[in-house]
């Protein structure tokens, strides 16, 4: 019987990825037209210089600050393409998804909470190798807790880190401290 019941999780775990994965991947395939890549976060547009695109550009935005904040040196660049996809996707701001991943595991792909969080996120499910599904997953959620919020993402982040309570907030403030910090960087 307890064997049949972790038969079951694993599936349901394995069901679970699968279905991010194709979600992931329908909803880049969908994103890639050109008329849609040029309408991303209205907050950050590189600027184009010499022959480097704005796409090079940005991805290296995403590494120069991830890198700085000292990231595995391992998993910089897939960390790079997950924040890439996943803010194109989402429509978040890079340095938002940033501020959440090095506040929430330190950029520790394996990082598990005293609760039960798991990866880079900290959410309830993590695969540990699929950083771009994990990091979706994670964006996924604030983007409920900014609906539940109206939009105000101070709030959204508190509840992100765990409800209405101190140590929600303190840590709510330092994620949002970061992500403007990191704007400020460009």
């Amino acid at each position: 019987m307890k064997l049949t019941m972790e038969i079951k999780k694993h599936i349901n775990t394995s069901i679970f990825i699968i279905i991010l994965i194709l979600l992931l991947s329908i909803t880049f395939y969908l994103k890639s037209d050109k008329s849609v890549k040029n309408n991303l976060d209205d907050n950050f547009s590189p600027v184009k210089v010499e022959n480097k695109t704005s796409i090079d550009i940005r991805k290296e935005t995403i590494e120069r600050k991830i890198r700085f904040l000292k990231a595995p040196e391992r998993d910089i660049k897939e960390l790079t393409r997950a924040i890439d996809v996943v803010s194109k996707i989402t429509h978040k701001h890079p340095d938002l998804i940033i501020a959440i991943m090095s506040t929430e595991s330190e950029f520790k792909r394996t990082a598990l909470s005293c609760k039960g969080y798991k990866g880079l996120m900290q959410t309830p499910r993590a695969s540990f190798e699929y950083l771009d599904v994990d990091t979706l997953y994670g964006v996924r959620i604030l983007e409920e807790k900014l609906r539940i919020t109206d939009g105000d993402l101070l709030k959204a982040l508190t509840l992100y880190k765990g409800g209405n309570n101190p140590s929600a907030r303190k840590y709510a403030r330092q994620t949002y401290k970061l992500y403007n910090e990191l704007k400020e960087m460009d």
